[in-house]
């Protein structure tokens, strides 16, 4: 899934951004954890990055994060499907990893 969320963010000019954070949302479900020093990273920091940035999260800035963006959307989608009783809502469920 990294390979294919890297290859939508990477085609062409502009690339097809919306399936790329398809992908990263899911990819982000599937593998919460963040960068490890010395491990495999699946998620496309560049990605990340340039979603933070059309979101308005500032990295360095208090509370910010690589995944900020992403986690917002996941959440977003997560609850719209307990709203609808697809799925069970998670209270108190903690953040993934930064």
């Amino acid at each position: 899934m990294s390979a294919i969320t890297t290859h939508c963010y990477n085609n062409g000019n502009n690339g097809d951004m919306d399936s790329a954070v398809i992908y990263a949302m899911a990819l982000r479900h599937l593998s919460p954890e963040g960068y490890v020093p010395g491990q495999f990273n699946p998620h496309n920091i560049l990605l990340h990055t340039k979603l933070n940035e059309l979101f308005g999260f500032e990295q360095g800035k208090p509370g910010s994060y690589l995944y900020q963006a992403c986690d917002l959307l996941l959440q977003m989608v997560k609850d719209e499907l307990a709203q609808r009783g697809v799925a069970e809502p998670v209270v108190g469920e903690a953040p993934p990893a930064r």
